[in-house]
């Protein structure tokens, strides 16, 4: 409110709704920011993401999918996709969507595990190449010295997971 025209805070704001689950506030910012700054693919991305959570996954996949014919190189886009056309049934679009995700980013995890979904949806052996779930999967427990469990307990004191953390 301060500071209006900083697209910076605007994108921060959207990020930490989003992080904490917050999808009415999340669109209302990102329709907010559309009206403020114009049209813009990242934010169409977050209200993309929002409108899904909401249960509106066909207006998240139209404005989404005009976004990309305009920017087609924005590969947070593509993955939003995947993930939109999973929950819209369509796993093969939504594995072609993941795939331009990790050709555009391919250090970015997103695109990667939707593609893993993908492929276990179509039951497409290439899935175990991916995941290599007998390798990569695995628990382990991890001794720890008591002074290094006490000084690591006295850190991590929170009741609630960070919101940019994936993992709950």
């Amino acid at each position: 409110a301060l500071v209006p025209d900083c697209g910076a805070l605007w994108v921060a704001a959207m990020e930490t709704a989003k992080g904490h689950g917050d999808h009415a506030r999340l669109l209302s910012w990102a329709e907010a920011a559309i009206a403020r700054f114009g049209s813009d693919t990242m934010v169409t991305v977050f209200a993309a993401n929002a409108l899904s959570a909401l249960g509106r996954d066909g207006e998240a996949y139209d404005r989404l999918d005009r976004a990309l014919d305009v920017v087609p190189d924005f590969a947070p886009g593509h993955a939003t996709m995947a993930h939109l056309l999973i929950r819209l049934g369509e796993p093969e679009l939504a594995a072609s969507a993941a795939g331009e995700a990790t050709r555009l980013a391919p250090d970015e995890q997103s695109g990667w595990a939707l593609l893993g979904v993908a492929l276990r949806l179509l039951d497409d052996e290439r899935e175990h190449w991916l995941c290599d779930y007998e390798r990569l999967v695995m628990e382990i427990e991890i001794p720890l010295e008591p002074d290094l469990k006490t000084a690591l307990e006295a850190r991590h004191f929170a009741k609630a997971h960070p919101a940019d953390q994936s993992l709950r």
